[in-house]
């Protein structure tokens, strides 16, 4: 495990500390608020020196109220200055202090999605969704990561994250919940879901060629992909700027396929 070695000046500042006794924790609070504000590299650091020397002396810690939030900046300061081995570090000492804390548990599995640990992620986002129900930024994490890498309960966390408009008028909320879909193989289920994200953002036809997809490569119904496949044509035709070249190819080949097809079928 990394061990933290505290600069000279640091240490000095932190024994100092110690023997005064008096910190005056809601104003460093405060000072770190407005200087993540800012959030530029240089505020984060001065975050860092303002807090280090407190947040590696457990025993300052123990009767300061809202602790955690110390903790928290102090481990985001070590995220956007790009320290992630001293972050994951950091992320047990703090979770050994403060296993309750729901900003804690959501920066550990946002530190591990970051670094493609998303099997890890889950758990620490599980737990600060239990710990904080209703945020979105935990359970936007969550969603992605149970979502990628197949977690039995993202349905769940889909179901509830519907029931929040923060999703439910959210096109890629819907994409993503009908991509799940396909791969856990609930092809109807997730037709459902793209014609949802059409419905919520009609500016963007990418919905069609989702489900015509579905239709062609899943359920073999070649009559019904064309239609999807079609329909967007038609819907690029009236807003040529919601398209894309890479999409347009990928229609076009589509529909080629499918003709070669049927012109086989009559043969």
């Amino acid at each position: 495990m990394f061990i933290f070695k505290l600069p000279l000046c640091t240490a000095v500042l932190c024994f100092f500390i110690t023997s005064c006794g008096q910190v005056n924790y809601k104003q460093v609070l405060t000072e770190c608020k407005e200087l993540a504000a800012t959030n530029n590299p240089e505020s984060w650091k001065e975050v860092q020196e303002k807090l280090e020397p407190l947040v590696l002396k457990k025993k300052m810690m123990d009767d300061v109220i809202d602790a955690d939030r110390l903790y928290c900046f102090y481990m985001i300061s070590l995220m956007k200055t790009n320290k992630i081995d001293q972050a994951n570090d950091f992320a047990e000492i703090g979770l050994e202090r403060y296993p309750e804390s729901p900003m804690l548990n959501f920066l550990v599995g946002k530190l591990y999605m970051e670094e493609g640990r998303l099997v890890e992620a889950v758990p620490f986002l599980e737990k600060a969704n239990d710990l904080k129900p209703g945020d979105t930024n935990t359970l936007a994490l969550l969603l992605h990561c149970a979502a990628e890498t197949k977690n039995p309960r993202a349905d769940m966390y889909f179901q509830q994250a519907v029931m929040m408009d923060e999703f439910r008028f959210d096109p890629a909320f819907h994409n993503q919940w009908g991509r799940l879909l396909v791969s856990q193989k609930k092809y109807f289920g997730s037709i459902q879901k793209f014609s949802a994200a059409y419905r919520v953002d009609k500016s963007d036809p990418t919905p069609f060629i989702q489900m015509a997809i579905v239709f062609e490569k899943h359920l073999q119904n070649d009559k019904v992909a064309r239609s999807r496949y079609v329909k967007y044509l038609i819907e690029i035709s009236k807003n040529p700027s919601s398209g894309s070249k890479e999409n347009m190819t990928l229609v076009k080949s589509r529909l080629r396929a499918i003709q070669q097809r049927a012109a086989v079928a009559k043969r």
